[in-house]
């Protein structure tokens, strides 16, 4: 294994004010020579 990840969370407040959890408990392996990447519906994070 060239990175492991555990656990990893991400919230974050709308305008509403309200949290968004974005990650809950992400755990994830990568083999090296891997590309890895996490993205929103809209492909950047932000809708």
């Amino acid at each position: 294994m060239y990175l492991t990840i555990d656990g990893i969370q991400k919230s974050f407040f709308n305008e509403k004010k309200e949290k968004v959890k974005v990650l809950d408990n992400i755990n994830l392996d990568v083999e090296k020579g891997s590309f890895v990447s996490i993205v929103g519906p809209s492909g950047c994070g932000i809708d």
